[in-house]
């Protein structure tokens, strides 16, 4: 199956083609947009959800040396982390609500890919939220479609600096782990963001 994404700075959103037009797909609350949004209950639970719980492989070695120290401090701290441990769109903003102070919530994952001057360890971190929200809302897309997807085209803005880091995400992790030059992985260029 082959889908059209939109990963928004406030919103998510993804369509399939039907009757020769694009249709967007419900993702939360028989809505087309997932607010940019996550909760966990660290955000060492982020990393360790991913690959623990959603098989979803590391990267890099940043990656792999986050997941290590992730999977540490949760066993350390005795906090469980389970495969819905990391909440999106309105859940996340719900448990955020119910307990501020004992959540790690993040507004707009995206907007974090621009930064400069940024570690190779806060990109890793970085890297885990996308992938987090795009493995999410690719899980959520294929429910709907009752039907696995293989293929995206994820669309970015043209002077996007974080594009590079969003499509290495894409291709490496959220969707099947493809090689870098991936067939079913196209990234297109738009002058319209959400």
């Amino acid at each position: 199956m082959f889908i059209g994404f939109d990963y928004g700075t406030a919103n998510c959103s993804v369509a399939v083609m039907r009757d020769n037009g694009p249709e967007l797909l419900t993702l939360e609350n028989n809505e087309p947009y997932l607010p940019s949004m996550l909760c966990a209950p660290t955000r060492e639970a982020v990393s360790e959800c991913l690959h623990r719980h959603w098989q979803v492989p590391t990267g890099s070695e940043e990656n792999q040396q986050l997941l290590r120290r992730a999977i540490n401090y949760n066993r350390e701290e005795d906090i469980p982390v389970g495969n819905d441990s990391v909440q999106f769109g309105l859940q996340a903003l719900a448990q955020y609500v119910e307990d501020p102070e004992e959540v790690y919530f993040v507004r707009s994952p995206k907007s974090f890919l621009g930064a400069n001057g940024l570690k190779p360890q806060q990109i890793a971190l970085f890297e885990d939220l996308v992938c987090a929200m795009m493995f999410h809302i690719k899980r959520q897309a294929e429910n709907v479609l009752q039907s696995s997807i293989s293929q995206a085209v994820i669309g970015r803005r043209s002077t996007s600096r974080a594009s590079a880091v969003k499509t290495l995400t894409g291709r490496r992790r959220a969707f099947c782990s493809a090689p870098p030059n991936a067939p079913g992985l196209r990234i297109l260029n738009s002058s319209s963001s959400r």
